[in-house]
């Protein structure tokens, strides 16, 4: 199985983007399809995949993702306010019984969701269709003209604190382990203040646990970042066997995913 994310426009209307990248790495697969979580999308993907292959022994799945950020249509360093976007690509290969060459286990995953905050990225924007010209994507903007009319108790602060404790602490609960048995934390490439605000505090977890310091370095890459911080760290060496990582997806919408990796290669 392969499955393909991408958050932004492919360059392309009408046209399966997985379908091409399945095609250009000669994956022999019995299916290929999107992922559109957004950012979440490769971490929510390893919990869809690692459902899927619990009835199928012996297989695998094939995740990737790939986004660039243009403009005119995207500002890399103005569109979001606190972040600035990357251009990457990224893949990981799971699999069920993977013997000794895999480089991590993964243990748990735990997702959740709030689609009443879809109207934060959408503001009061009007449809588009074949006939109507696509502005540049103002996200400020839409989440400014959002934010005027929310507020109080079910506020984006309040509800996204309570989601990232809830997917992390569930995700450990399955894994067995604690908070302080956490290498890393690899969460989405956010500026400094906006990570320590929706990634950091909610779980009191101190930057240099966490991948903050990539995030300056690469930028918000879409649905690639955990899996670039986590070759970051493999290649560098700077975890080793035994160590356990936790991956975590932010996506427009909005979901939350955890997932528990135990290192296993030095």
């Amino acid at each position: 199985m392969h499955l393909h994310a991408t958050i932004h426009d492919p360059g392309l209307d009408f046209w399966s983007p997985n379908c091409f990248v399945a095609d250009q790495l000669g994956v022999d697969t019995t299916m290929t399809l999107a992922v559109n979580g957004m950012s979440n999308s490769m971490v929510a993907g390893l919990e869809l995949a690692t459902n899927v292959l619990k009835g199928q022994p012996g297989q695998a799945a094939l995740l990737t993702a790939g986004d660039t950020f243009h403009t005119p249509l995207f500002d890399r360093w103005q569109t979001d306010p606190g972040i600035t976007y990357g251009d990457a690509g990224a893949a990981v290969l799971l699999q069920r019984d993977s013997g000794n060459d895999a480089v991590a286990e993964l243990i748990s995953t735990a997702s959740c969701a709030q689609p009443q905050l879809e109207g934060l990225h959408r503001g009061n924007t009007g449809w588009y269709n074949g006939n109507t010209y696509r502005r540049p994507i103002q996200l400020r903007q839409r989440k400014a003209r959002w934010l005027a009319t929310h507020d109080g108790p079910g506020s984006l602060e309040t509800l996204n604190a309570a989601a990232v404790s809830t997917v992390v602490k569930q995700a450990l609960y399955d894994a067995e382990i604690e908070l302080d048995d956490l290498r890393y934390l690899l969460c989405p490439h956010y500026g400094a203040p906006l990570t320590h605000r929706h990634c950091l505090a909610p779980l009191g977890i101190p930057e240099e646990r966490s991948s903050t310091f990539l995030a300056s370095r690469y930028g918000h890459m879409g649905a690639c970042d955990q899996i670039v911080g986590l070759h970051h760290l493999l290649t560098r060496r700077l975890v080793a066997a035994g160590d356990h990582i936790a991956l975590l997806g932010i996506g427009v919408g909005m979901t939350w995913t955890a997932a528990i990796l135990r290192i296993t290669t030095n």
